[in-house]
């Protein structure tokens, strides 16, 4: 699982991913910025995926449930993939969890650290 600014896709099927980044700078209360989550998981094609986002008090923010569609089997490719825009409210600062689970079992997960913006140089206040 990846978090990028930008993605795209050629004719081929080769993903191109820009701005991969694990932390962002985001007032509390504010949304954070628009940002896309690439992942792609190996032989879970005959079940529904979890992706749940879980605040630093660990509490689940949302929650997106994707795949087990029967049309998408190919018998000679065995991976699940997805690409989608995201954006939550923000109400602590710290590490959320993202978790992605299939058939009840969790596979894993990757953080993303929500920070304060950094206060700005005084040369720049001027």
């Amino acid at each position: 699982m990846l978090f990028c600014d930008y993605v795209n896709q050629t004719v081929e099927g080769k993903v191109n991913l820009l701005g991969t980044f694990d932390r962002i700078f985001v007032d509390k209360g504010a949304s954070t910025p628009k940002f896309i989550i690439f992942l792609r998981t190996a032989e879970t094609l005959d079940g529904e995926l979890r992706l749940t986002i879980i605040s630093p008090k660990e509490k689940a923010v949302a929650a997106l449930v994707f795949g087990g569609d029967a049309e998408r089997k190919n018998p000679d490719y065995q991976q699940m993939q997805l690409i989608t825009p995201m954006q939550f409210q923000v109400m602590e600062h710290g590490l959320y969890w993202f978790d992605l689970s299939y058939k009840d079992q969790s596979l894993g997960g990757v953080g993303l650290s929500l920070e304060p913006r950094p206060p700005e140089p005084e040369s720049e206040r001027k």
